[in-house]
């Protein structure tokens, strides 16, 4: 990997890990459902001026922005508010890349390598230890919404 590759991953990955601190400190004065609309509304306006709107059904666009605006950020959101840390909320967001891997080979009857169902099975044994080893920073409500928006 090239350096410029790498300082840029870093990059993404500082900023992954302070939005969901953010999102704690949000969530604890507003509900974490009117925080995530506030944050989305703040987002699209600018944008609407300067990016055209997609050649799409309008449910399409719509059932699109629900599910990632309440379904991943309104659910990751509240499992902060549920008692999940912010750490362990975004690392179990991650989570949503095994969901993906499972749902194309029992959904779609793709093929996997060994290599990569090792690897899932590996990933998922190292989230089960995390979760485990995770003293008061983990409810099972929080768990449940993390996963849903790991679905989502």
């Amino acid at each position: 990997m090239k350096r410029n590759d790498l300082l840029l991953a870093v990059f993404v990955m500082a900023i992954w890990g302070f939005n969901f601190s953010m999102i704690k400190m949000g969530v604890t004065n507003v509900h974490p459902l009117l925080a995530t609309a506030a944050r989305f509304s703040l987002a699209v306006i600018p944008v609407i001026f300067f990016v055209a709107r997609p050649n799409v059904a309008w449910r399409y666009l719509v059932s699109y922005g629900f599910v990632f605006g309440v379904g991943i950020w309104g659910m990751a959101s509240w499992s902060i508010t549920a008692g999940l840390s912010s750490g362990l909320s975004s690392v179990l967001l991650s989570t949503n890349v095994l969901i993906g891997m499972a749902v194309g080979v029992w959904v779609f009857k793709e093929s996997a390598s060994i290599r990569k169902l090792l690897g899932a099975m590996l990933a998922m044994c190292a989230l089960a230890v995390l979760v485990s080893a995770a003293t008061g920073n983990v409810t099972v409500n929080g768990v449940i919404l993390i996963m849903i928006a790991a679905c989502s």
